[in-house]
C-alpha cells in the first residue's frame, strides 16, 4: 500500500490525513473491479424477481468483468435489452438457458437428501442444469451410488462428517416460487 498525505495547518499544529492507496493486483483493486458487477447482478435480481421471472442464478468473472445470468426459459427481447442497459460500460453480460427454475432444483434437492440416507449433500451443479450430490465416503464409492430423478445428477464423495441435517435446514428456508 502506498501512503500519501495531506496536511492542514490549524494554527501552530499540523493535521497529517493518510489515504490509503491500493496497487492494481491487491484484494481492495479486486473487490474495486467487481464490484459494478455484484450491482448489475443486484439490479437485474429486484428487477425480476417482482415479475415471477424465469431469473436462476447469476455468477460474476471478475478479471473477463463479466455476469452469466441463468435464465429458467426464454428472455423476452424487452427484458434483455433493460437487462443489458444496467451494466456498466466494458461488462459483458451473457445469458445462459436452463432447463430447471432454482425452485425445482432446490426441491429436488430436498427430496433427494430426504429419500437417499447416503447422500450428505445435494445443490444445483455449477451450470444449474441439474444436480451435484455429495455423497458419504463411508458408506458407498461415488461412482456406484444409483439416485433416481427426473434431472441430470452428478456424484461427489464427501466426508461422512458432512452435515445432511445442515444441508435440509439450508435448502428449506431458500425455498422460493420464482
Amino acid at each position: 500500500m502506498v501512503d500519501t498525505a495531506k496536511s492542514s495547518l490549524g494554527g501552530a499544529s499540523a493535521v497529517t490525513e493518510k489515504k490509503k492507496v491500493s496497487p492494481a493486483g491487491s484484494r481492495d483493486a479486486t473487490m474495486d473491479r467487481q464490484q459494478p458487477l455484484l450491482a448489475l447482478v443486484d439490479r437485474v435480481r429486484g428487477d425480476v424477481e417482482a415479475r415471477g421471472s424465469g431469473f436462476v442464478e447469476a455468477k460474476i468473472d471478475v478479471e473477463a468483468r463479466k455476469v452469466t445470468i441463468f435464465w429458467h426459459g426464454a428472455v423476452s427481447h424487452s427484458l434483455r435489452e433493460r437487462i443489458l442497459s444496467f451494466r456498466s460500460a466494458g461488462t459483458t453480460v451473457e445469458f445462459v438457458r436452463v432447463p430447471y427454475t432454482l425452485n425445482e432444483l432446490q426441491q429436488e434437492a430436498r427430496r433427494i437428501l430426504e429419500h437417499y440416507p447416503q447422500a450428505v449433500s445435494a445443490g444445483p451443479n455449477a451450470t444449474y442444469s441439474g444436480l451435484t450430490v455429495g455423497v458419504n465416503s463411508a458408506h458407498a464409492a461415488a461412482a456406484d451410488f444409483k439416485i433416481e430423478s427426473r434431472m441430470p445428477v452428478e456424484t461427489a464423495r464427501r466426508p461422512p462428517s458432512a452435515r445432511r441435517a445442515g444441508w435440509l435446514a439450508f435448502l428449506r428456508s431458500t425455498s422460493r416460487s420464482w
